[in-house]
């Protein structure tokens, strides 16, 4: 009677130790895995040396007249300095373009690394131009507005320096850069004004659109220069980076600046001989390719322990 009562006693306790060792150990074991997989990120994220990644973003382009050149000039005033003859470039905030492209990096050290950023551009930007006729009957204005959208395959190879604060990351980087033309266009809408004796009428001349792919320069170089920061997401990278392209080069195909009749003739417009400068604004999403190459195989080796890299992209 009491022996069965002791064993009645004996076995619910014993269950409860049993169960209460299986969750330690599973906890125990599930602790040890987050533990595990905390580490491989942040020895992943620290000591690659490979990257990839994507980028995209806006910029906003700086023409910089070389030589300026008119269709017409003023029998009054024909000094370089004719203001009513020149042609007016919009701000750089109207020159609103977009960009996306690729990332290849590599890093040599903890704080150093050189990256390729292949990338399309679209940059857009315009001027104005008004010319006007007066006689003793009365007078015409002719006022344009030219607007070009070029689109370009642009290589910067950049060389970064980086500092890291666990997760985050700051750097700056600079090198050059090479442009090939993919297209170019160029649109021109025209307004006339017309007075004769008291009456003046205003109205569209309309608008044409032209390819001037063949008037411009099919390859360029130039300088870049920016920097950024960063945020680790588990295996990926997030980053903020701006960078400035001084172009070096003459963009405009001066040989061809009289051949399009359609832009001398109907939009009395010839192109100037310039450079281009923008300002980019990108956002940057890069992994390592140690985690598409290693991560795999240290998870059959858990009793090795991965050696930490010292590079750190």
């Amino acid at each position: 009677m009491y022996t069965l009562s002791l064993l009645a006693l004996f076995k619910p306790t014993r269950h409860c130790f049993c169960l209460v060792g299986l969750l330690l150990c599973i906890t125990g074991a599930f602790a040890q895995t987050e533990h595990r997989n905390v580490q491989k990120k942040g020895a992943t994220m620290r000591g690659a040396r490979w990257w990839i990644g994507l980028k995209t973003g806006l910029h906003y382009t700086q023409p910089v007249v070389v030589n300026s050149y008119q269709v017409f000039s003023s029998t009054i005033n024909s000094t370089p300095d004719d203001q009513h003859y020149a042609k007016t470039y919009d701000k750089s905030t109207q020159h609103s373009g977009y960009q996306i492209g690729l990332l290849a990096g590599f890093a040599f050290t903890r704080n150093i690394a050189l990256v390729l950023q292949p990338t399309f551009t679209n940059s857009v930007f315009g001027y104005r131009t008004n010319y006007a006729w007066r006689d003793s009957t009365g007078s015409l204005s002719i006022e344009q507005m030219h607007r070009l959208t070029i689109s370009a395959l642009e290589v910067p190879l950049l060389l970064r320096f980086s500092l890291s604060f666990k997760k985050l990351q700051l750097y700056g980087q600079a090198g050059g850069y090479y442009g090939s033309l993919i297209n170019a266009s160029k649109t021109v809408q025209t307004n006339n004004l017309e007075t004769v004796g008291e009456t003046t009428q205003t109205f569209d001349n309309g608008t044409q659109t032209t390819s001037i792919r063949g008037m411009m320069a099919q390859t360029w170089k130039g300088l870049v220069a920016g920097g950024g920061i960063s945020y680790d997401i588990n295996y990926v990278r997030v980053g903020l980076e701006c960078n400035y392209h001084y172009g070096l080069d003459n963009r405009n195909k001066p040989g061809s600046r009289f051949t399009d009749s359609r832009l001398v003739a109907g939009a009395y417009d010839v192109p100037d001989d310039y450079r281009l400068r923008n300002l980019a604004f990108s956002l940057v999403l890069s992994m390592p390719l140690d985690n598409l190459i290693h991560l795999k195989k240290s998870v059959s080796e858990p009793h090795k322990h991965r050696k930490m890299g010292r590079p750190s992209f």
